[in-house]
């Protein structure tokens, strides 16, 4: 009798040692996210290269890229609260055109990947989106020759 007393006691400790860890591990909190897709397209015949060490998103004429990432979305799920993958740039970029011809992009501009708004957006799904910049010779004609 005695030693189903004690099987008893270790069986309630258990029970109650499992509870407190199913309690603890409900209170988990995970920040939501949102997925991007960044294509960038350049559909002119020059090697377009950034400065600033973005070398990752240099294209050669008539090329593409793609570029997926994982965003917060504390802050809103729709098109316009997405940020640019050059987020952590608050100052101008210079764009160069084979090396002969730069095009200075500010982040707030009217033309240029710094700003979201400037892109092409298209709802994939509920968390996801796909944005397209597009390099044309407009912006290559826009450009001045390197100093």
């Amino acid at each position: 009798m005695e030693q189903n007393n004690i099987w008893m006691r270790y069986l309630i400790l258990g029970l109650v040692i499992n509870c407190l860890l199913l309690l603890s591990c409900g209170k988990i909190r995970h920040e939501p996210v949102k997925n991007a897709e960044f294509h960038f397209v350049n559909n002119t015949k020059h090697t377009i290269t950034y400065n600033y060490g973005l070398d990752r998103f240099n294209l050669k004429p008539d090329n593409f890229l793609i570029f997926k990432e994982e965003q917060s979305a504390t802050n809103g799920r729709g098109a316009e609260t997405y940020l640019t993958p050059f987020k952590v740039l608050a100052f101008d970029v210079t764009l160069t055109f084979d090396e002969l011809k730069c095009l200075l992009i500010s982040p707030t501009g009217a033309f240029g990947p710094l700003n979201i708004k400037n892109y092409v957006a298209e709802k994939i799904d509920k968390n996801t989106y796909k944005f397209t910049y597009t390099f044309t010779e407009e912006d290559y004609n826009r450009a001045t020759v390197c100093q």
